[in-house]
């Protein structure tokens, strides 16, 4: 991040714009994400916010990168930002042991969280702690072979 040095007199006429915290512009002010605990505001592309692929309730109980805590515990500490991994989906945060199975960090694969997972196959109801690397299978189906998902649907298994 940039430091931006802003004198007095641009300090006054802007106090009352609603300005990035990242890149300091109050450009695109109809797409910035406030945080819903410290209400800084954040353009998406600045951070990287996945906000087309985001519900309304996930945009509007966003956190910025400093507030964010577990989705299922409700709890940060100092040491956290290794232990919580964000869904690529909403961009809610939750920790690996909060997690059913517990995700083992550091993970390649994506993390979409059990609010966004949609499984296609089983169509079961996913609960809040579950999570997938697929958006459309849960993580039981994902486990599945390509034979087994057929049989699956086919009603043989």
């Amino acid at each position: 991040p940039s430091i931006f040095l802003v004198s007095s007199k641009d300090l006054a006429s802007n106090c009352w714009m609603e300005m990035c915290l990242y890149c300091g512009s109050s450009g695109d002010k109809q797409r910035m994400f406030f945080c819903r605990d410290c209400g800084e505001c954040f353009h998406p592309w600045c951070l990287g916010i996945p906000e087309m692929t985001m519900d309304s309730l996930a945009r509007i109980s966003w956190q910025c990168y400093n507030c964010k805590a577990c989705e299922i515990c409700n709890k940060v500490t100092k040491n956290d930002s290794g232990n919580l991994v964000i869904c690529e989906m909403c961009d809610r945060a939750y920790h690996s042991h909060c997690l059913k199975p517990q995700l083992s960090l550091p993970s390649e694969k994506k993390f979409f969280c059990g609010q966004c997972v949609k499984c296609k196959i089983c169509i079961r109801k996913i609960q809040p702690q579950e999570y997938s690397p697929e958006v459309d299978w849960c993580l039981e189906c994902a486990s599945l072979s390509s034979s087994q998902i057929e049989e699956l649907i086919n009603g043989e298994l």
